[in-house]
């Protein structure tokens, strides 16, 4: 192999090149391969003191660089830039003499003899990436104070859409840098190398592929925030808070809905609604007849049940249709939606907010706004009550959100886990920035992915049709199993659901929770298994409890469907189970459901992909 090329000869392209910092992967990159890739090339029984001394100083210089990483990393968290650079061209001088440390013809020699050659040339490789790495970082010392997220917050009501723009080409430069170092190394030759070497070759790729995952995934979404946020003029976000204790497909009963505007990095609130606002009748949507099929004639006339599809961009304009038509005309650029259970994280990182006499933390909101409320107020009361209880209690979190009042990070890991499991979502009519989103893979968009190249995704959703707020108590869990035998995938799903109350409190329960028809003595639950593209259903069985497939026959959003509706009793357990067959390539088996009060406990057997 010929020898490296230093990465001074071609690591800059440009004097503003910048990226996001990722420090905290940074002491294994610069220093594991001192103490594991040239240990490993000595203890193959090197015997040249020249080369030995040479392995040693390798060794040195990026141990040397490791140490100096927490120094660098406190002075940037102190937004001391000054002291932050002068540190950084000490890790950046430690290791490029360590690379230099390689391009030395006995060294080279090494690398060309055999048992050692195939060792001394990786970890040759290898150290001048680690160094490439460094040096492909080392431009964001001049951005960083631009991207720490304190300075991210807004001020005096606004967002600083100036820095976030001015993040972009950072990002976006440091987004191409490591998907090139991605391609490097995974071109290394560790044949015949070392064990040690083989594993320092998959902890840099596992490390360079997490942190350009992450720059490609900020590079694709950071562009589009300023003009979200209003930078090119005023937009308009309906957002929909979404009632898990009755539980619907995407998550629960819309229950209240509040238009924000944002212009030039400012959000307000301008109206607020709730279910009572909105008359039953049909919005103009065009939706398939298979909507119709598996959620009935009501559905796209109620507003609160609306989320019952897993299709949030369907979803999302019948909420807009009902708010144009009943409320107010005006343009709508975007429809979000958010649970308790995402209002309960972002308390984690607000603190407390006091809605009348009632403090809300992250501990207590999701009691209070999904079980407690419904016990406060005569049943003639209780709807409107409780809406406005909850648009209030929105309205309160949002005030501390748009004034700047919350941990930066503590709201970047609360966002991100209630994306994650389906309690934030949002859809635009502005058909760029929706496939933006679309491909980032992201599932803020609420939409089930149209083939099995990524994942293999099974859609499990719950659905209560008995007129209640009963959800607060249902546990609920899924089992998978996949087996694959010549390029054909058989897929069992098992879904268990249980009230966890007996009778006697059941019918106890305040009205308005308890089901209406059959007043707390029994219950109806519908559960729509969505298979993997391509899939069809080959059988359906029900265990416990009155249960039984119907509306059968229908496939929606490309999937064949297998639905099943349960009438159960408190303290019930019981199992619906579809299994599904398909041919084809599938990647590994992923599995969503509603967002439940009580998470649903998931269990995946692949014996397809592992």
């Amino acid at each position: 192999m010929s020898a490296p090329v230093s990465r001074r000869d071609s690591r800059r392209a440009t004097p503003d090149e910048s990226a996001r910092p990722r420090r905290k992967r940074w002491p294994w990159i610069v220093g594991g391969i001192g103490v594991i890739v040239i240990g490993g090339v000595v203890a193959v029984g090197l015997s040249g003191l020249h080369v030995y001394n040479r392995a040693m100083d390798l060794q040195d210089e990026l141990l040397a660089a490791q140490k100096l990483i927490p120094q660098a990393k406190a002075q940037l968290e102190e937004l001391d830039v000054e002291a932050a650079t002068a540190t950084f061209e000490d890790i950046d001088a430690h290791t490029n003499a360590a690379v230099a440390l390689t391009d030395d013809p006995v060294w080279k020699l090494a690398g060309g003899m055999p048992w050692v050659g195939a060792s001394v040339t990786a970890a040759t490789d290898l150290a001048t990436i680690t160094d490439d790495t460094v040096a492909a970082a080392r431009p964001l010392i001049d951005v960083a104070p631009s991207l720490m997220p304190t300075n991210l917050k807004p001020v005096d009501g606004a967002f600083p859409l100036e820095t976030i723009s001015g993040a972009v080409d950072a990002v976006s430069v440091a987004a191409a840098e490591f998907s090139q170092l991605r391609t490097r190394i995974s071109a290394v030759d560790t044949d015949g190398a070392v064990s040690q070497l083989v594993s320092a070759k998959e902890q840099l790729t596992e490390q360079i592929g997490s942190v350009t995952d992450a720059l490609n995934t900020a590079d694709t979404l950071l562009p589009i925030l300023p003009t979200l946020l209003g930078g090119e003029g005023e937009k308009r976000y309906l957002l929909v808070f979404q009632n898990n204790a009755e539980a619907l497909g995407l998550g629960g009963s819309s229950a209240s809905q509040t238009l924000v505007r944002a212009d030039a990095g400012r959000i307000e609130i301008v109206e607020q609604g709730s279910s009572q606002t909105y008359r039953e009748a049909r919005v103009d949507v065009d939706l398939p007849a298979s909507a119709f099929a598996l959620y009935g004639n009501r559905f796209a006339t109620a507003m609160n049940l609306t989320p019952s599809r897993p299709d949030w961009p369907s979803g999302a304009q019948i909420m807009k249709a009902f708010w144009q038509r009943d409320v107010d005309p005006a343009r709508i650029d975007g429809v979000a939606s958010i649970d308790p259970l995402a209002l309960a994280r972002m308390l984690e990182a607000t603190g407390p907010v006091t809605v009348g006499e009632v403090e809300l933390n992250a501990e207590n909101a999701v009691s209070i706004l999904l079980h407690e409320v419904y016990g406060w107020f005569p049943r003639e009361q209780v709807a409107d009550m409780t809406d406005a209880f909850f648009a209030a209690a929105a309205a309160e979190i949002f005030g501390k959100l748009s004034g700047g009042e919350f941990d930066v990070q503590k709201m970047i890991t609360a966002i991100g886990d209630s994306i994650e499991t389906g309690s934030i979502m949002y859809w635009t009519d502005d058909e760029s920035v929706q496939a933006i989103l679309a491909d980032s893979g992201s599932r803020i968009t609420g939409i089930l992915p149209r083939d099995n190249t990524e994942t293999t995704t099974l859609g499990v959703y719950f659905r209560d049709t008995s007129a209640s707020k009963i959800d607060y108590f249902m546990d609920t869990g899924v089992d998978v199993s996949a087996t694959c035998a010549d390029g054909t995938m058989t897929m069992t799903v098992s879904a268990t659901l249980k009230l966890d109350l007996t009778l006697r409190e059941s019918v106890n329960l305040p009205s308005y929770v308890r089901s209406a028809g059959w007043k707390g003595e029994k219950y109806r639950t519908q559960v729509f298994f969505y298979a993997p593209p391509g899939m069809e259903v080959t059988g359906v069985s029900t265990t416990g409890g009155d249960s039984r497939p119907f509306r059968t026959g229908n496939v929606d959003l490309g999937r064949v469907v297998a639905p099943f509706e349960t009438y159960h009793v408190p303290n019930e357990e019981f199992t619906v189970t579809a299994t599904f067959t398909g041919s084809g390539d599938f990647g590994p088996v992923d599995v969503r459901t509603t967002p439940m009060i009580r998470p649903t406990g998931v269990a995946v057997d692949d014996g397809c992909t592992g």
